[in-house]
């Protein structure tokens, strides 16, 4: 599945207040990874800042895909602020040990929002 999920991914970004081209040139996403660990699924990986502003309060969206098809949806909050020209590690849990999260092939992480 880990050759799947590198050609699906997808670094895209949305911002309130700032237009998705200016925020997905700002904010990167890298080293996106899935994680299976005693029945618990997540995607780690990292974004940096390239801008020139601090951003703030970062929200994170993993989609999950079965064949293109959209199957599952998990996101999780970045806390404190990454300064330009730094960068944090994140990680979201795509369900829990009693209750993994759909089948799927591929993912797409992207920041939905922050300040």
């Amino acid at each position: 599945m880990s050759q799947a999920m590198s050609s699906g991914q997808d670094y895209s970004a949305v911002m309130g207040g700032q237009s998705a081209a200016s925020l997905s040139k700002d904010l990167g996403l890298s080293e996106l990874e899935e994680q299976k660990d005693n029945g618990r699924v997540s995607v780690i990986g990292k974004i940096t800042n390239n801008g020139s502003q601090t951003a703030r309060s970062l929200n994170v969206q993993v989609n999950l895909f079965n064949h293109g098809k959209f199957v599952d949806q998990y996101s999780t909050y970045i806390n404190g602020t990454i300064a330009p020209g730094q960068w944090r590690y994140f990680k979201v849990a795509c369900g829990c040990k009693d209750s993994p999260p759909a089948e799927h092939d591929s993912f797409k992480a992207e920041i939905l929002g922050g300040y």
